[in-house]
């Protein structure tokens, strides 16, 4: 199932490093930021999310909330704290094959640890306060993500002259 901008986002409610929980319906921005990411043994994950943990108050400053999730358990989260710097992003665990399918996002499969695993692939989802998708930024593999300056200056230039959502049609 592909996701429309447009359409009304699923669900989403994961535990969060540090405690509590994160719930999609309880989020207060405009406009709030999914970073779906492959999981902490991703370098390219990793690099990315160091790169928006940096611009984190960019975001913040434009009502726009921020969340990295992947299928990674507390542990393997974790790893991205301390050795990546990662300290404004908020991260969340335990994305479910459920979560995965839900969402539209391209998964694979992978051994690790001796088991395999399923991992959902990186992906950006935008959904406006009303629960709706505003938009969707999709990859089958780690690499070749979207450059943040770029989108946060697209953004400002969307916002100040009203554009509709783009790719319903």
């Amino acid at each position: 199932m592909m996701l429309t901008p447009g359409s009304i986002a699923p669900s989403l409610d994961l535990a969060l490093l540090g405690g509590g929980r994160w719930r999609l319906s309880d989020q207060p921005s405009s406009l709030t930021m999914i970073a779906f990411y492959r999981g902490s043994f991703c370098w390219f994950c990793r690099q990315f999310l160091r790169e928006l943990d940096g611009l984190a108050n960019e975001f913040a400053t434009r009502d726009i909330g921020l969340l990295a999730a992947s299928s990674d358990d507390a542990g393997e989260a974790e790893g991205l704290l301390g050795e990546n710097g990662i300290d404004a992003l908020p991260i969340a665990y335990g994305l479910s094959e459920n979560d995965i399918s839900a969402w539209g996002l391209f998964a694979s499969r992978a051994e690790r640890d001796g088991q395999e695993r399923l991992f959902a692939e990186p992906a950006l989802i935008l959904t406006k306060s009303d629960g709706s998708v505003y938009a969707v930024f999709q990859n089958s593999m780690s690499c070749a993500r979207p450059d943040l300056q770029s989108l946060i200056e697209g953004l400002d230039l969307l916002r100040a002259h009203g554009y509709p959502i783009r790719g319903n049609a």
